[in-house]
């Protein structure tokens, strides 16, 4: 179960309820669009997480970050999320 406050955080964060945004992340991770960020490369290098980018995506358009912002915050390249946005 997942507490109240965690809620009303996320929600005060990313602007949408947490139940919705788990709704995103499964319909992200079933679609082929986002194949790049699945896996593993060539070399056998993880896959940034699709969950992580989305959050980036949801703080830069509720919250007005930079995709430099989002680096900062997630140690993910601002080019990773930019393509991905």
């Amino acid at each position: 179960r997942t507490s109240s406050k965690f809620l009303s955080k996320f929600r005060r964060r990313f602007r949408m309820p947490y139940s919705t945004f788990l709704k995103f992340a499964e319909l992200a991770k079933k679609s082929v669009t986002f194949d790049r960020w699945k896996g593993a490369n060539a070399c056998g290098v993880k896959a940034t997480p699709i969950e992580l980018l989305l959050l980036g995506a949801l703080r830069y358009l509720g919250r007005g970050w930079t995709f430099d912002d989002l680096e900062e915050s997630t140690g993910i390249n601002e080019e990773t999320h930019r393509q991905f946005f």
